[in-house]
């Protein structure tokens, strides 16, 4: 479940890392802000629910079961310990961070409700204004416009601030907000999570103020309302305000020419990322080919180095337990009928692999010498099988190799 873990916050880590240095290299300063919007919301999808998937391809590959005896094959006892104890601690800290900020939006939820049910809300059509002299700034969240009704404030940027805000809640820029807010618990150790984010947040107001613009208002005065309207009091995370996220370089956008729309092309350059992103995290499929040319040339050697041997760990064979057990050569019988009558015959005993180390083959399970069953090895287990013959066996292993050498190696442990 850990590992499951890990690799999932990591392939979300990766996917927002490429949608980020995309649109922060090139879409940030341009105009198309809805465009740019439906961008940054594909991100956030893309890593939410792309980590879910796995490439896979298929790998013909020879098991160990498919070419020694069925009759031999044994089952391996498996062994678990518990967690290290670092797994546990980043466990632990992980969880304590996610509670932390699902507390901290809760606590502000509360809050807003607190606060609405203080000063009540005038229902409109597809919102509801809230009037309160305690907070500085105006802003909106979910579908609630919150306004400063104080006096120091003209009616003129009243009014601007008020169409601003509802941009925001008829856009339902919440949304974007919301999930991106999840994915900031969920990666709270991630800071590209939180600057991605930002961006949304930013993109969120260059639109506000583009719809506001649309109704006709004169630029300077906007842009005055604007400068003039400063944030006083922190506001609830998935909100938007008026006058936050750099003020100056929202002015600046104001008066940008339309960026050409063939700009919007440069996004294909996620697609070759994307595909090297999938082939990153692709697993193979490992399919038995019991019938081919490696089969033919590994089952000879592997079957000589057969030993029979107790059921035992994997982990804690040795081959101070397993090597040359009497079992090996033991006496079988069994009941034969001739002409109708039943008689036993003891069976010629099974010939077993030499005992001598120079009569034997050698095998190695990742660099160490074994001396047990080699079918008490399971076959998904296996990464690669080498068989070493003739010089290029006693090259290394001397007259003990002469035999040959079969060298298997597993797969890694995440």
């Amino acid at each position: 479940m850990m590992e499951q873990l890990a690799i999932y916050l990591l392939k979300s880590t990766v996917c927002i890392t490429g949608f980020l240095a995309v649109y922060w290299c090139f879409l940030k300063n341009e105009t198309f802000y809805r465009f740019n919007r439906y961008f940054l919301l594909t991100g956030l999808v893309t890593a939410a629910l792309l980590p879910f998937y796995t490439y896979t391809f298929k790998v013909n590959t020879v098991t160990v079961a498919a070419v020694l005896p069925a009759s031999n094959q044994t089952d391996v006892v498996e062994t678990t310990t518990g967690l290290p104890l670092i797994y546990v601690f980043l466990i632990v800290v992980y969880a304590l961070g996610i509670v932390f900020l699902g507390l901290r939006y809760f606590i502000g939820l509360n809050k807003l409700k607190s606060l609405i049910r203080k000063y009540g809300f005038t229902e409109m059509k597809g919102y509801r204004l809230v009037k309160t002299n305690d907070l500085k700034a105006s802003f909106s969240v979910f579908n609630y416009i919150l306004v400063n009704g104080s006096a120091e404030t003209s009616e003129i940027e009243k009014k601007l601030i008020f169409e601003h805000e509802l941009a925001h809640v008829k856009q339902f820029h919440w949304l974007d907000l919301l999930l991106s807010q999840l994915l900031c618990i969920f990666q709270w150790f991630n800071p590209l999570i939180w600057v991605y984010t930002y961006c949304i947040k930013q993109n969120h107001e260059f639109l506000a103020d583009t719809a506001v613009l649309a109704k006709g208002n004169p630029v300077g005065l906007y842009r005055a309302a604007l400068l003039n309207h400063s944030l006083g009091t922190p506001v609830f995370a998935l909100s938007s305000s008026f006058a936050h996220y750099d003020k100056l370089k929202r002015v600046k956008m104001m008066t940008k020419a339309a960026s050409a729309a063939t700009k919007k092309l440069i996004v294909l350059v996620l697609l070759p990322l994307l595909a090297v992103f999938l082939w990153a995290f692709a697993k193979p499929i490992f399919v038995a080919d019991p019938g081919g040319k490696a089969s033919e040339i590994i089952a000879p050697v592997l079957r000589a180095a057969e030993v029979t041997a107790p059921r035992l760990s994997k982990h804690d064979a040795g081959p101070e337990i397993l090597a040359n057990t009497a079992a090996a050569n033991r006496q079988k019988k069994r009941t034969a009928t001739v002409k109708g009558e039943a008689k036993e015959v003891n069976m010629k005993p099974k010939q077993s692999a030499p005992t001598a180390a120079a009569s034997a083959v050698l095998v190695y399970l990742d660099g160490q010498e074994i001396h047990y069953d080699i079918n008490q090895i399971k076959s998904e287990t296996i990464e690669s099988i080498d068989v070493l013959k003739g010089t290029s066996a006693t090259d290394v292993y001397g007259e003990r190799g002469k035999n040959g050498v079969v060298l298997i190696t597993s797969k890694k442990q995440l």
